[in-house]
């Protein structure tokens, strides 16, 4: 039970470094928008494409799925247009293959970070 309990606890501890990781690449990013020369808003051509995958559901329920399997991973994403859009990640992928979720691969060129779900809003 001891050990449970120590195993339980590192689990923890390494999400949570990896969140306040996550957070800080965030972060980073903000500030790298703020330094685009003071402008109001950025550019089209002030971000960089980066790997995407945007997912498709096939359904309502599929949706769900996927939002709990996202969520669950503490994966940011934005949603827009009935598809999920999220940074490329092979673990993701090979579940998706696995669960027959559509998706594509496409580089994005992102006018806004993606964020984590706040349920504090």
């Amino acid at each position: 039970e001891i050990r449970r309990e120590n195993l339980r606890r590192e689990n923890q501890r390494k999400i949570e470094e990896a969140k306040a990781k996550a957070e800080e690449r965030i972060a980073e990013g903000h500030r790298k928008l703020e330094a685009l020369g003071g402008k109001a808003e950025a550019e089209d051509d002030d971000f960089i494409p980066d790997e995407m995958m945007v997912v498709t559901p096939t359904d309502i329920d599929n949706m769900g799925e996927l939002a709990h399997m996202l969520g669950n991973l503490h994966k940011p994403i934005q949603v827009s247009e009935g598809k999920i859009s999220l940074l490329f990640d092979k673990v993701v992928a090979q579940t998706l293959d696995k669960k027959h979720i559509p998706y594509e691969i496409k580089e994005v060129q992102l006018t806004e970070p993606l964020r984590y779900v706040d349920l504090a809003k």
